[in-house]
């Protein structure tokens, strides 16, 4: 067990100089550092950063990118007395939603400054405000210093850093989280993956995600085991490096998403898998988005012949409002699934077991990590017993106070001391099992999306009729992961299938500014068709259920018939709407 109370005080006493972090670029190691020259450079940024003359106490956004430069200001700016906040860079996003991204930021938490790089300093200068500074880090000198002053040591109950929710900008939620809480987390990561002498561990996990940079980049500094660090971008355009990475380097602990071990599955022809030797992994963990049985198997059976053992998964329930972990499978038992009956679930919210063939597949999440305290909650919160589906609310050391001055969304936060995940599921055998989320939140590829900024997007698009427009996540094509799918209902009723196409694919292109978005996950609907409440709220999770029922092909492949056919049933479709819809502003109805 580690007696550091910061990772500040681990830096400070690690004096060997063994090499435990390497970065890579294109396939090709570009950088290895030991943990005392981590400590050096920081100190050094220290130096640097103190010219900028920052408040006692700042918040600092820090750009998220997967190198050593990320580490050493993410160390700095506590050593100084500060926060970080690690902020996506600008290329993963449009600039525009880049820019509201930064400024929503700002307005949250009063940030002095940004530690970003030229492009995105070129870019924000037409946005932020003048009294907002943006830093280009290439512009830091690293003169080596004759004498390092003072720096501030982090007390447990400091901020360590501010976790915000990935691609959220419409309703920003920052997750404090104070050394206490990071330290503790990281310690239950290291009993639940029983650590062993030897372990690597892999990543190419961008670090401004809680998965990569807790995960994948402080775990293993805590833990002191080498770390070997991709960038996103070399994996998404050739995932075998990652996988060669493991082969090359004898690496025993990996982490990513369901969709990425589909990557492998998929991308990598039979031919490319001839140089792999993944006998040295032991751990592959699995989080941040909905997790696939038969995507992990498949990943399995593909590579078994290479090496692999079928003991590698662990699938895992975490978020940042427990700075990463939650629960952990055992890390040397076989994927568990257990199918439940889905009719059950649907009417009574309870569990009973089924056959695979008639039953609904789950995969376990493990059992709470140490330390950590699990509850499931009716809906009016009374606590279930096992088997029975409701909310999931948890306590532990690890567990976040709230979001960084939003005492609107705190105070609703907790319930007795447990805070409230948002996330439905149920205990089976003492094991978490996650159904699904008990709010309209988008997971894709570690991403978090709220529907309404979707949406929001695609009503650039001046066909489109403003509140009759419903984004949700479904099943992909293979069930590997999930996708966004967007049902929409234009102005009017007279559009012939040619002219929809074209709108189709405007909606895809417009969308994509904000997430990638292909033509076909838009359907074009009959007027009439997206459901509401009776107070005028878009019901997503009933547009979900006749979307995979197939019902939204059906009125999307007979568009004509029922758009006359809504206009006739619909109250909504009036006489003024018809005259509106119908003959536009040949007329003017009041």
């Amino acid at each position: 067990m580690n007696t550091f109370n910061s990772l500040i005080t681990i830096l400070m006493n690690s004096l060997h100089e063994q090499k435990t972090l390497t970065f890579y670029e294109n396939g090709k190691e570009v950088e290895s550092l030991s943990l005392k020259q981590l400590l050096m450079r920081s100190y050094r940024r220290v130096e640097e950063l103190r010219r900028l003359k920052l408040s006692s106490r700042s918040i600092v956004l820090l750009e998220g990118t997967n190198n050593s430069n990320f580490l050493v200001n993410f160390f700095a700016i506590q050593m100084m007395g500060c926060t970080p906040v690690p902020v996506s860079p600008g290329h993963f996003i449009s600039d525009k939603r880049f820019a509201e991204l930064i400024l929503s930021m700002i307005r949250q938490t009063r940030a002095e400054v940004f530690l970003s790089n030229p492009i995105d300093k070129k870019t924000l200068s037409e946005y932020v405000p003048v009294d907002f500074l943006v830093v280009d880090q290439t512009e830091f000198s690293n003169t080596h210093l004759e004498k390092l002053e003072d720096v501030y040591l982090p007390r447990p109950q400091d901020m360590a850093f501010i976790q915000f929710s990935s691609g959220s900008t419409g309703d920003p939620k920052g997750v404090v989280i104070t050394h206490e809480n990071l330290m503790s987390n990281l310690e239950q990561i290291r009993l639940g993956l029983k650590q062993k002498e030897g372990d690597q561990v892999a990543t190419w996990l961008p670090v401004h995600h809680d998965m990569g940079l807790i995960g994948c980049l402080l775990f293993p500094i805590y833990a002191n085991l080498p770390v070997h660090v991709m960038r996103p971008f070399d994996f998404a355009v050739n995932p075998k490096r990652w996988l060669k990475m493991i082969s090359d380097k004898k690496i025993s602990i990996t982490c990513a998403p369901n969709s990425a071990y589909h990557m492998c599955t998929t991308k990598i022809k039979e031919e490319r898998k001839k140089d792999l030797d993944l006998s040295s992994l032991r751990v592959a963990l699995c989080g941040a988005e909905p997790i696939n049985a038969k995507t992990l198997q498949n990943f399995i059976n593909s590579f078994k012949n290479y090496g692999l053992k079928e003991t590698i998964f662990l699938p895992c329930y975490g978020m940042a409002e427990n700075v990463l972990a939650i629960s952990f499978t055992n890390p040397e038992e076989k994927l568990k699934i257990i199918h439940i009956d889905k009719d059950l679930m649907a009417s009574e919210s309870k569990v009973q077991l089924e056959t695979p063939e008639r039953g609904l597949p789950f995969v376990s999440c493990g059992k709470p990590l140490p330390g950590v305290d699990v509850k499931v909650l009716s809906k009016d919160e009374t606590e279930l017993g096992e088997n029975e589906i409701g909310q999931i609310v948890i306590k532990s050391k690890s567990t976040t106070s709230g979001y960084y001055k939003r005492d609107d969304v705190n105070m609703n936060l907790f319930y007795e001391g447990y805070l409230k995940t948002g996330d439905l599921g149920f205990i089976h055998n003492g094991e978490i099992y996650i159904v699904g989320r008990s709010k309209d939140l988008i997971i894709i590829n570690g991403l978090n999306l709220c529907p309404e900024e979707i949406e929001k997007q695609i009503l650039e698009v001046p066909e489109v009729r403003p509140g009759r427009l419903a984004a949700f996540a479904v099943p992909n094509k293979d069930e590997s992961s999930e996708e966004i799918q967007v049902v929409v209902e234009l102005k009017g009723h007279n559009f012939s299938s040619q002219r929809r196409e074209i709108i189709r694919e405007k909606i895809a292109q417009v969308a994509s500014e904000l997430i990638a978005i292909k033509a076909h996950q838009v359907s074009i609907v009959p007027p009439g068709t997206v459901v509401k409440t009776t107070s005028g709220k878009i019901k997503r999770s009933a547009m979900r259920d006749m979307y995979l029922r197939g019902r939204i092909d059906t009125l999307e492949d007979n568009y004509e018939f029922y758009a006359l056919k809504n206009l006739v049933k619909n109250k909504v479709y009036s006489v003024k709407f018809f005259i509106d819809e119908f003959l536009g502003d040949k007329v003017s109805v009041n």
